[in-house]
């Protein structure tokens, strides 16, 4: 027994629909307080790639979901989740992907604790976190529009945000990288980087300067894994690229 959704006619009925329980769940919220609520953990999450997971000392096949920024005053900071941990077990049951760990949160009632497992720096710690209710945000983009510094190894350009550039992107702060062009085709391209977006971390490393990037690069390999921290519409996340030879 479910809800029906939508509805392909020409396709011998062929249609989708959520399962009764999960709208049981919502209905008392729509007679009392005519909205559903939802339960908010406040992780802005990822899968977890090999390529990300041997960034993190892990093995290639390893699950979880990592989390690439922490929402402020929400219920996982006030709890101690941080940036860089990966959630592996929501009450004790294991969690592989950010569907399942959205599904997971979505079934715990708002003002239950939940206990969340995490792996950090290698070791598995766990969190008592009392699930929020989710806030309507609106996320504004950012445009960008200067240039220089290339570095042909990342298919990125970049120039150190200066405080006329945080001004202009909005940023809440004077530090990192912003990307002022990108090689269509290159591994940065096809990781979905623009223009526009801020490199805080490479490889973990906080980098504030062109030369601290060219630093970070300069140890590397073609074929080599990029980690980059990288904050777009007032949030971070991880995005993997690969190094490539210069010609």
């Amino acid at each position: 027994m479910g809800i029906n959704t939508a509805i392909i006619p020409y396709a011998q009925g062929i249609g989708f629909a959520i399962p009764i329980n999960m709208a049981k769940r919502n209905i008392d919220d729509l007679i009392n307080l005519g909205k559903v609520r939802r339960s908010w953990l406040g992780v802005y999450i990822q899968e977890v790639t090999p390529e990300i997971a041997k960034q993190f000392g892990l093995p290639e096949d390893a699950e979880g979901v990592l989390v690439g920024d922490v929402v402020e005053d929400s219920p996982a900071e006030k709890a101690g989740i941080k940036r860089g941990d990966i959630i592996v077990k929501v009450n004790d049951e294991e969690v592989n992907s950010p569907g399942e760990l959205q599904d997971k949160i979505r079934d715990i009632d708002i003002g239950e604790k939940a206990i969340i497992e995490i792996m950090r720096d290698g070791k598995a710690t766990r969190f008592i976190v009392k699930i929020g209710e989710m806030p309507t945000v609106e996320e504004e983009g950012s445009e960008f529009l200067k240039e220089k510094v290339f570095s042909v190894q990342t298919g990125l350009k970049v120039e150190a945000v200066t405080s006329g550039i945080a001004k202009e992107l909005e940023l809440p702060w004077v530090k990192g990288l912003v990307i002022t062009e990108v090689i269509p085709g290159s591994s940065a391209d096809d990781m979905g980087l623009q223009r526009g977006d801020v490199i805080l971390e490479a490889n973990r490393i906080e980098v504030s300067s062109v030369g601290k990037w060219e630093e970070v690069i300069s140890r590397l390999e073609p074929g080599d894994t990029l980690l980059l921290l990288v904050f777009r519409n007032r949030h971070t996340y991880y995005v993997p690229i690969k190094v490539e030879k210069i010609d």
